[in-house]
């Protein structure tokens, strides 16, 4: 094999490959993106997290949790569920 041509052919693909992707993220930010202005907040599925802060603090805390050794302190880490159902008593 030729190692001039593996290199114009794996330049190629990787062109082929750039090129598809950029299209595939303009089709989703012009078709899909604006969609979801149709769906309003009480169709959607997904509990929006109120400040940045409590979703790094949530995963912060629950990436500790996973990393000690204790059974416990995994278990005592309320669920995105349980979370979610306490936001919507208050």
């Amino acid at each position: 094999m030729n190692l001039a041509s593996i290199d114009d052919w794996l330049f190629f693909v990787h062109a082929a490959m750039t090129l598809f992707m950029v299209g595939l993220i303009w089709f989703v930010q012009i078709v899909h993106y604006p969609l979801f202005h149709h769906v309003g907040e009480a169709r959607d599925p997904c509990p929006r997290v109120d400040r940045p802060e409590d979703l790094r603090v949530r995963l912060i805390a629950r990436a500790h949790s996973f990393s000690s050794t204790s059974d416990s302190a995994r278990h005592s880490l309320p669920t995105q569920r349980e979370t979610v159902s306490r936001k919507n008593r208050l």
